[in-house]
């Protein structure tokens, strides 16, 4: 399989695989073939054998699988999404043997998930996190996300627009855990920059302190 070809013919044609209201009408989903080029970009600096988890499934599914990931975990409660990237893998000539469905809500299945992959040494070189987008499913995604994360991988955060999402890219824009590499306005692309696997505590990270004194200056460090 020729991969620039392939991931051309994706970007040229994204299925509809997402539907909200009961199939009346279908979507390629938010991952634009701007964002999926930016998803690419990365994944061609990484080792051959790389691995890769996500938070929800559609065209950067197919996106990993043709960039020749060697796992691509991925989490989703929608057992016909993930017939239906079956179905156009086949029907596209891709090869979807890395692709590890796991049908479950994220936050059901992640902290088993990351335990094994740190038992087994079997950590992701990139992760996205485009799932749930309430609280605290974003937090609980990108926690045991970084627990999965090696040193070095990368974290893309999709849907940046949305208030519980911004919360977390501004704490992680500030953090000396993550650095910031790639602005693709709607998604962020941040590098782990740390071995540890958690976040320090309050105390050490600056988007917090600095909000909390924002707070107790304009008198509102008890209000809510």
């Amino acid at each position: 399989m020729n991969t620039d070809v392939e991931f051309e013919k994706l970007l040229a044609d994204l299925p509809q695989l997402h539907t909200w209201d009961d199939g009346k009408t279908w979507n390629s989903g938010g991952l634009t073939p701007p964002l999926l080029r930016g998803i690419a970009e990365i994944l061609a600096k990484l080792p051959e054998g790389f691995r890769v988890l996500e938070t929800g499934a559609g065209n950067s599914t197919l996106a990993f699988l043709i960039c020749r990931a060697q796992s691509v975990l991925s989490i989703a409660p929608d057992a016909g999404l993930f017939e239906r990237i079956k179905r156009v893998a086949k029907e596209r000539s891709i090869d979807d043997s890395a692709l590890k469905p796991v049908v479950a809500f994220s936050e059901d299945v992640l902290p088993s998930l990351a335990k094994a992959a740190k038992s087994t040494g079997e950590l992701v070189d990139f992760a996205l996190i485009d799932g749930g987008h309430g609280w605290p499913t974003v937090f609980v995604d990108f926690c045991y996300a970084m627990e999965m994360l090696k040193s070095g991988g990368y974290l893309m955060i999709d849907d940046i627009q949305i208030y519980t999402v911004k919360q977390l890219v501004r704490l992680l824009n500030e953090s000396k855990e993550f650095s910031l590499i790639s602005n693709l306005k709607k998604s962020l692309i941040f590098k782990k920059t740390t071995e540890n696997t958690r976040m320090t505590d309050f105390g050490g990270q600056p988007y917090i302190r600095r909000m909390m004194e924002a707070e107790k200056l304009a008198g509102e460090a008890f209000k809510f």
